[in-house]
């Protein structure tokens, strides 16, 4: 039987074997459930990725400035 990840419920609906999935089978309504659509790609990332970019830049910056001053 596959059981709502958060009341718990059983699922009649949903056959059994999918019980061996590795996944959360959700019934009930949830405020923070969004659908894939409503996810912004930033959130998806760890910070650490999400910096990189800016990161990169800073670093050539300060070589610009290193080979200015030489």
């Amino acid at each position: 039987m596959v059981y709502c990840s958060i009341c718990k419920k059983p699922m009649s609906k949903v056959p059994a074997w999918l019980a061996s999935v590795k996944t959360d089978f959700v019934c009930c309504k949830d405020k923070d459930l969004r659908s894939i659509t409503q996810i912004n790609p930033d959130e998806l990332q760890p910070h650490s990725v999400r910096s990189e970019a800016s990161d990169l830049a800073a670093v050539d910056a300060l070589e610009d400035e290193k080979e200015e001053s030489e």
